[in-house]
């Protein structure tokens, strides 16, 4: 699996501070993975930098749901396609059923059409095949701190100079500032329900602060939310 296998590429510097940050961590992984290589490549980083206190497999799709019963894990890390083991669909089900499941996407697609799809399901994270053990601990990392990672190139796909020209030209720049903490907190995969208990406001009131936002910017999808706060730097995302 790309580069995986290369830990002795891990920089000291970098190592160190992740490990400490994950060494007693509960997070336990369900990799949806059909390869074997691509499965102990990655089995072998998180264990190693000491990233997950378990690590589980399965290789069809029919698993998934007994696999997530079975070992409740926190973070999914799935590799879909359109003719491999696991799709889309996959993903779509996961996020409906199981919400509290943080899911890392690692895919070679490079079709903006379903790159932007999968970003709009809600997913936290999202690599290619090419990225390195570095990348992927602080995708990990990023993810279990509430954040969401996506590797430069699912940023060059997603965010490709029409999209850019779109998003720019909508933007209205009179959010209030409620309006942007929503805008902020949906663009991290937070849902309405978790947004109104951080901000400790209603569920209702959090609907109508993000339908106004997505008025004002003249948007209709998650997807544009998040180019939006990208954009306009609302979130820091690091790739």
């Amino acid at each position: 699996m790309f580069e995986l296998l290369g830990l002795s590429q891990l920089s000291t510097s970098f190592a160190p501070s992740i490990q400490n940050h994950l060494r007693m961590s509960e997070l336990k992984v369900l990799h949806a993975e059909n390869q074997s290589l691509a499965a102990e490549g990655l089995k072998q980083v998180l264990s190693e930098n000491q990233i997950a206190k378990k690590i589980y497999r399965v290789n069809k799709s029919e698993h998934i749901e007994s696999g997530i019963i079975a070992y409740e894990p926190n973070l999914c890390v799935i590799d879909y396609s359109e003719t491999g083991q696991f799709s889309i669909s996959d993903l779509e089900n996961i996020i409906k059923k199981y919400p509290q499941i943080n899911i890392l996407v690692i895919s070679d697609d490079s079709s903006i059409v379903r790159v932007k799809k999968v970003l709009g399901l809600g997913v936290h994270g999202f690599l290619t095949r090419s990225s390195d053990t570095n990348e992927i601990i602080l995708a990990i990392t990023k993810i279990s701190e509430g954040e969401k990672y996506f590797c430069s190139k699912i940023i060059d796909i997603l965010v490709n100079e029409s999209d850019r020209h779109d998003v720019l030209s909508k933007i209205d720049g009179n959010l209030t500032q409620r309006e942007q903490q929503i805008v902020k907190y949906i663009a991290l995969g937070k849902t309405n329900k978790q947004i109104a208990y951080l901000l400790r406001i209603s569920h209702h009131t959090v609907h109508t602060h993000r339908k106004n936002a997505m008025k004002k910017l003249a948007v209709n999808t998650t997807t544009e939310l998040v180019l939006y706060a990208i954009y306009n730097d609302i979130i820091e995302l690091t790739y």
